[in-house]
């Protein structure tokens, strides 16, 4: 019983131990993942400085979900209204509604990060999770945001998205895929850079 009871505590320390592990990252990915920071980067520089153990991409996959549902909580109206307007008939003689039309630009956006994760992701295991790669990317994207301030003069009014636009956003945001460069970074500066305002961009 001794003997039992003995492995029982082991167990349960080790489980909470895990779970305060994945607690902490989990803060790391919620403060970060909405700021032009890249949140996968600073869960693998969290991990060094607390020496915690990589599980991988697939952990952080799962981390993400939870910004995922803030993130579909917060934009619920914006959701609803497209998906209610993909259900409405388009006229022969008019261009889609506006809401319909957002959702496939926003599906055409998404693809280029599928894919790349889907190829992508072991080669990026393999060469991308090291504190150095991470450190050095840091560095490039945050001197491309203050070239890209200097030299690009930001429209005062956005542009109507293309699906070209829209494929030309969802391929910045699939090079964030890997750990040091930031989704929401990469997206600001894909959206500015196609006519965006600042804001609509982040929107």
């Amino acid at each position: 019983p001794s003997l039992g009871k003995f492995a029982y505590n082991k167990i349960m320390q080790g489980t909470i131990w895990h779970l305060g592990q994945a607690a902490i990252l989990g803060i790391v990915q919620g403060v970060t993942e909405f700021l032009p920071v890249s949140s996968s980067g600073h869960l693998i520089i969290a991990r060094e400085f607390l020496r915690l153990p990589d599980a991988g991409n697939g952990f952080d996959a799962i981390l993400h979900l939870a910004t995922l549902a803030a993130t579909l909580i917060y934009f619920r109206q914006d959701w609803w209204r497209m998906f209610r307007g993909a259900k409405t008939k388009k006229d022969a003689a008019t261009s889609p509604p506006p809401n319909r039309r957002l959702l496939w630009l926003i599906i055409i956006a998404t693809i280029p990060g599928l894919v790349m994760g889907y190829f992508g992701n072991h080669w990026i295991e393999n060469n991308f999770r090291s504190l150095l790669s991470v450190a050095i990317l840091l560095v490039v994207l945050g001197i491309t945001y203050l070239m890209f301030e200097r030299l690009i003069k930001l429209p005062k009014k956005s542009k109507d998205l293309t699906s070209w636009d829209a494929l030309s956003v969802g391929l910045t945001q699939a090079v964030a895929v890997i750990p040091g460069i930031s989704r929401s970074g990469s997206t600001l500066l894909g959206g500015m850079y196609v006519g965006l305002t600042r804001e609509a961009a982040a929107r």
